[in-house]
This record gives structure tokens, C-alpha cells and sequence, in this order.
């Protein structure tokens, strides 16, 4: 009695397990809306998005059944490096209650070296107990007219000026748009007063970078931390990008400064009043050379 009373309870839980595994998502939730930014990607419309933007995937979702921890994902194929960019794949974990229409937010970011071109975007409900359910959707991945950005810059010292010396700075750009671009590039640290501008040509898909900018800072600058910004104008200056920078000024020698300053302000006082009697000398012989002549 008691092997017979095993061998139920032993085919009623792989019957269990066996019905629980076959449980297939498809029967656990229903996607009633998909919109990315704001566009339904559910029309017949192909959609495009410039490449380097952020995409908020929006899904409408209906449960079908309650369901606790479905792994809701999104994913993007394609790219040569999506083994490390993760921009490309989103994952939240989500509860499902029957009858209830719930909205989940995916973030995703497109990179800027991506190709041009269509892509598969592929939404997954996924669970251990269950097998998958997927849905894909075509999107398209477009360059955009103009932009223009600093990849890398480049400042001498690194991270530490003293006062009464100057930042040196370079800036690596590159055009990511479809035009080619004459790019303004000005380095600042406003709350110095210093700054300096450059420019440049940029075709599309080019890198250069620019001359030396410097930015002298004064030597009596308050000790602290400061904003170094770049900004990048192109597009006829229409548009612009900036990076920024953080640069610590030390401490310099402002009175030395000062006292060159007053130096050399006395050394002109004392030559123009030198200047001035000499010319009153040769005004003086001139008047008396005059006056003899006239006798």
C-alpha cells in the first residue's frame, strides 16, 4: 500500500511538473501597444530613429493569468560590438494580475558608431517555469544631418594649474552627421574670465584635432576647483555640443604679481616724465636759439 501510494504521489508531481514547464507566456500576458518615443510601432510604419539617440520603449500589457517574476527584456542584434554595449539590451522583472492592463518602461540607447540601416528590436517574456514569448518589431537607424562632437580633450597640466600660469588645451572631434561642417570650437573657464576660440573643417565621418588653446589664468585667482567647458558650434552655429572638464587651480604668487604690475607701472611713470622734461629742454634751446638769431 504504501509503494502504491508513492507511486501516485510520484506521477502526480512529474504530471505537475510537466504541466507547470508547459506553460507557455503567450498564455500569461498579451502586448495590446508597443511605442518607442512616442511612435506605435504596432502601425505598418516603418519608424526611424537617428543613431546615438535614446529610445523609451512603452508597452501596453494585458495579463492574461497572475503571474509573479516574468523577466520582461529588450534587445537589439547587429551591432559589432553588442557584447559590450549594453545600450543596446534593457531587463526589468515584472508581476502580471488577470484582467489588468499595465504600462512597463524600457530604456535603450542607440550608439553613434552603429550602421545605418533596419534592425530587429526583440521583446521577450521569459520565466523558468515556462517557455518564452517573444515579439519583434523593425525600427530603422539613421545618420543624422549634423552633429558634431568632442571625443577626447586634451589639457596641459592635466588636472592641476597654478595661478599666474595657463591651461593648454586640445579637443578631439568627430563629424557623426551626414553634412560636412565648418566647427567653431571656443575652451572657457568662465568663472576665470579666460577663454579662447578656434576653427575648423570637419567632413562627414572625419576626425581631426584642433590647435592649442590657451587660457592663460590670473595670478591672483582664487585656490579652488573650476568648470572647464568646450563647446562645439556648428550647422552655421545653428546647433552645439559641450563637454566639460574639471581643472584645480593652486594657489600662485599674487603679490609677487602685484608688485611686478606697480613696478613696471613706475618705470613707464618715470620714463614719460623723463620724456617730458627733455622735450621742455629742447623746446627751451630751441626759444633761446630764436630769440639770438632774431638779435
Amino acid at each position: 500500500m504504501n509503494i502504491k501510494n508513492g507511486i501516485v504521489l510520484l506521477l502526480t508531481a512529474l504530471i505537475s511538473l510537466t504541466a507547470v514547464s508547459a506553460l507557455d507566456m503567450s498564455e500569461v500576458v498579451k502586448v495590446s501597444k508597443a511605442r518607442i518615443n512616442g511612435l506605435d510601432l504596432s502601425d505598418a510604419q516603418l519608424h526611424s530613429f537617428t543613431r546615438g539617440s535614446d529610445l523609451r520603449l512603452e508597452l501596453t500589457l494585458e495579463g492574461l493569468q497572475n503571474f509573479k517574476s516574468a523577466e520582461l527584456s529588450a534587445s537589439m542584434a547587429g551591432y559589432e560590438h553588442s557584447d559590450t554595449e549594453t545600450g543596446l539590451n534593457a531587463l526589468k522583472v515584472v508581476s502580471l494580475r488577470e484582467g489588468i492592463t499595465q504600462t512597463e518602461v524600457l530604456n535603450l540607447k542607440l550608439p553613434e558608431t552603429l550602421d545605418a540601416g533596419r534592425y530587429t528590436l526583440t521583446v521577450s517574456f521569459d520565466s523558468r517555469n515556462a517557455q518564452p514569448f517573444r515579439l519583434t518589431y523593425t525600427i530603422d537607424v539613421s545618420v543624422p544631418e549634423h552633429l558634431v562632437k568632442a571625443k577626447e580633450l586634451i589639457v596641459t597640466p592635466a588636472k592641476q594649474v597654478r595661478a599666474g600660469e595657463a591651461l593648454v588645451v586640445k579637443a578631439r572631434l568627430a563629424n557623426k552627421g551626414s553634412n560636412d561642417e565648418d566647427v567653431r570650437v571656443q575652451a572657457s573657464v568662465e568663472a576665470l574670465g579666460t577663454k579662447q576660440a578656434t576653427y575648423l573643417s570637419l567632413a562627414s565621418g572625419e576626425e581631426k584635432t584642433t590647435e592649442e588653446l590657451f587660457l592663460p589664468v590670473d595670478a591672483c585667482a582664487t585656490a579652488g576647483k573650476y568648470a572647464l567647458e568646450v563647446t562645439t558650434q556648428f550647422n552655421d552655429q545653428k546647433e552645439s555640443t559641450s563637454s566639460s572638464y574639471d581643472v584645480e587651480v593652486l594657489g600662485g604668487d599674487c603679490a609677487g604679481a602685484t608688485s611686478a604690475k606697480g613696478s613696471t607701472k613706475s618705470f613707464f611713470e618715470s620714463a614719460l616724465l623723463v620724456l617730458v622734461v627733455i622735450v621742455l629742454i629742447v623746446a627751451l634751446i630751441l626759444g633761446f636759439s630764436r630769440m639770438k638769431s632774431e638779435d
